[in-house]
């Protein structure tokens, strides 16, 4: 107990000190083990996930961990799967910057460049490991080899799909799926998403390279979109995801700059966006509203994780019910320390007890996809134009 009250009042200092202080900590008290595990999880958050059953349907967001070192510790408070990363082909050596308030509620902007070893570090961890206690994935991110003018060059498909191809294949053997992070600022690949003509042969492409490199066990390929997409662009790249077989979609928080300053506008904040991007508890409405239209988009055949703004059990009810399988903490973690994990299942487990019901008969509820499909129905039978004879 006294250990835990010293962890809380250094959380409490640290927090103020930023993020990266804040990580310190928790890596402190979690290598101290000073949390309670916990013994079992009732059976009402099981979930489905690409094509596993999870025992909580809480995991840890990409991010947190770029250097394999929580991941474990946070497995006997109650989480269930996570991302390592993201990497990029090479390694940065950017410093972090972010602007961290202390209550939940206020904005989380983190620097839109984090330091990562690289790829090919990031498979020497990954190899070291071998065997992870749980479903484990790694986030990939490509700024393509030349930078800024690369991007915007006729030529950029070529590169990313380049990047993500040596990157995926490498990391292939030792994790149970990637993801293709389409969702942080510098990328472009948000919008290209829409546009199957690029993106359906790249992501068909990846998918074969996957087996390819674990023929035995090909990890599942996920796809990471931005928090405020259109609802032509949800509806292309939901079409998209599908044709390519893609496994589940993570909704995110970063996005483009424009849209990220929508979004501090909508929150009526005075904070300037430089070229960070927002995380936390702003973006939980714009998340569930995508989650929801990602839900009716694939008819509810399609995983989707939500990841943005989740601090509660309410709002893990909450993106359940707007269709999402599962949700990702990150800010979660560091305003509140790791032992919010467990205080989740806990919470949730008597929300869905109140309610009768459980994580697999909860997804979707608060959506009516019955009556959008009756109008999307409506729709190809109005469009269906009889021959004309002349």
């Amino acid at each position: 107990m006294f250990n835990r009250l010293v962890f809380y009042f250094l959380l409490m200092v640290a927090k103020k000190m930023g993020p990266l202080m804040t990580k310190r900590v928790i890596s402190l008290g979690l290598k101290s083990q000073i949390f309670t595990p916990q013994r079992f999880l009732n059976n009402r958050l099981k979930t489905n996930l690409m094509g596993r059953t999870h025992n909580s349907p809480i995991g840890l967001a990409s991010d947190f961990d770029r250097n394999c070192k929580f991941f474990d510790f946070f497995i006997p408070l109650g989480l269930s799967f996570g991302e390592l990363g993201s990497f990029t082909l090479l390694a940065e050596s950017t410093k972090e910057r972010y602007m961290f308030l202390p209550k939940d509620k206020a904005l989380y902007i983190q620097g839109s460049t984090i330091p990562n070893p690289g790829i090919s570090k990031a498979v020497q961890m990954l190899a070291s490991r071998r065997k992870f206690p749980a479903f484990v994935g790694v986030s990939l991110v490509s700024f393509g080899s030349e930078g800024e003018a690369y991007k915007t060059s006729s030529s950029a498909m070529f590169g990313y799909n380049n990047d993500y191809h040596q990157m995926a294949m490498r990391v292939a053997p030792y994790v149970d799926y990637v993801c293709l992070n389409f969702s942080h600022p510098n990328m472009s690949l948000a919008q290209m998403l829409s546009d199957e003509s690029t993106i359906l042969p790249m992501l068909l492409d990846l998918k074969g390279a996957l087996q390819i490199a674990a023929p035995l066990k090909p990890p599942k390929l996920v796809v990471k979109v931005p928090y405020d997409l259109s609802e032509l662009e949800v509806k292309l790249i939901a079409s998209t995801c599908q044709k390519a077989f893609i496994d589940a979609i993570i909704v995110s928080g970063p996005a483009t700059a424009n849209r990220q300053i929508r979004t501090i506008l909508k929150r009526k904040s005075a904070l300037s966006m430089d070229s960070s991007f927002v995380t936390g508890a702003p973006l939980r409405k714009d998340v569930l509203q995508l989650v929801k239209r990602f839900y009716l988009e694939t008819a509810g055949q399609m995983d989707i994780i939500a990841a943005g703004g989740i601090f509660t059990a309410q709002d893990v009810y909450d993106a359940v019910a707007h269709g999402a399988n599962a949700v990702e903490l990150c800010s979660a973690l560091i305003y509140k320390g790791p032992e919010v994990i467990s205080k989740i299942n806990k919470d949730l487990t008597k929300l869905l007890e109140r309610q009768n019901t459980n994580i697999i008969e909860l997804r979707g509820t608060k959506v009516d996809l019955q009556s959008f499909l009756d109008k999307e129905s409506q729709k190809d039978q109005f469009n269906i134009r009889p021959d004309f004879v002349d």
